[in-house]
């Protein structure tokens, strides 16, 4: 395989790793903020819709 080739390969699957594991971190924060807002009784949660 060219080395050009592996190494877009590479930056490619990087790039698709960090996508997956920053939209993982917003959907954990958009479920904790939800569970925050639902027992502290506040319908304020419009943050968790946009996840």
């Amino acid at each position: 395989m060219d080395f050009s080739v592996s190494f877009r390969l590479m930056w490619t699957l990087r790039a698709a790793f960090e996508v997956d594991v920053v939209h993982n971190v917003a959907a954990l924060i958009a479920r904790v903020w939800q569970s925050v807002g639902a027992a502290s009784g506040s319908r304020d949660v419009r943050f968790a819709h946009y996840w």
